[in-house]
């Protein structure tokens, strides 16, 4: 999931991805961070405490895009 400065909405989004009825071994969420500066990835690292299938947050350190998010999140996580 690319996020860039969302510490506002955030958590909402989190709050829809606890909802989802599906079972947890088969589902897996990574966030790819393009350089937020508002906070948005300690709010995501604070709530993976308590989403099952949270994996890990990338950092790409600066923001390259929303394709470019997503192309390195299925990168990192198939390494």
């Amino acid at each position: 999931m690319p996020v860039y400065n969302e510490a506002k909405i955030i958590q909402r989004k989190i709050d829809i991805l606890q909802k989802i009825d599906y079972p947890s071994n088969k589902l897996e969420v990574v966030f790819v961070d393009g350089g937020s500066q508002d906070g948005t990835v300690e709010k995501i690292e604070s709530s993976s405490k308590t989403v099952a299938y949270f994996q890990k947050i990338i950092k790409q350190g600066s923001r390259k895009g929303f394709n470019s998010a997503v192309v390195e999140g299925f990168l990192q996580n198939n390494r």
